[in-house]
């Protein structure tokens, strides 16, 4: 996980399972794939954490989500959501 940009994060019985919090632990941004959000999100989730519906996943084309990622990394998402997760962290 500490070398990867993205870290896939199916939910479980909840959004918030232990590969989220390995994730966030290794500063790789969490891809979490839920329609469920923590209540109430906690402090940072947005700014650290791309959510994207299971449904919406399964129905994108591949490259669809690998453009998406492409994005995110090329703007800088990887060096902002980091800073995130570590305020996360803490």
């Amino acid at each position: 996980m500490r070398g990867a940009t993205f870290c896939w994060v199916p939910e479980g019985d909840s959004p918030e399972t232990s590969r989220l919090f390995d994730a966030v632990a290794a500063l790789c941004v969490p891809l979490v794939l839920s329609d469920r959000l923590p209540v109430p999100p906690p402090p940072g989730w947005p700014a650290s954490v791309l959510v994207l519906s299971p449904r919406a996943f399964l129905r994108a084309p591949a490259a669809a989500v690998v453009r998406r990622l492409e994005l995110e990394a090329a703007r800088g998402a990887r060096r902002r959501r980091c800073k995130a997760l570590l305020a996360l962290r803490a």
